[in-house]
């Protein structure tokens, strides 16, 4: 790679900063691999359409959670099947009433993108 030049934001010396999803116990992990599917697209959309994002460059994305937000506050109102099975049994009647589930709506299943480079 003589005679190459890298761009980056980040000093020389310096760790680069990622960010990282954190879990969120009352999620569907299908939901959850659908977001990382989603996720796995971004940088080939700039390919296909040759542009070049505008704006500061966005930190790397490290898709596996390391840890889970035990204190999350569950989002009302989704289909039923977007909330995990187990966290969703686990709570009282009264609080499953609370969310005001929706009838299941059905998930699509996306594989991530892998590049062939």
């Amino acid at each position: 790679m003589r005679g190459m030049i890298l761009y980056t934001d980040t000093p020389p010396g310096v760790i680069p900063k990622v960010t990282r999803r954190v879990g969120l116990p009352w999620l569907s992990p299908d939901i959850t691999q659908l977001l990382h599917a989603v996720e796995s697209f971004t940088p080939v959309t700039y390919e296909e359409n040759m542009t070049v994002p505008i704006g500061n460059s966005s930190l790397p994305h490290i898709l596996e959670q390391k840890c889970t937000a035990h204190n999350s506050i569950a989002i009302q109102k989704l289909p039923c099947n977007w909330y995990d099975d187990t966290w969703y049994k686990a709570n009282l009647s009264s609080a499953c009433a609370f969310l005001g589930v929706r009838k299941a709506f059905n998930i699509p299943h996306l594989e991530p993108y892998h590049s062939r480079s």
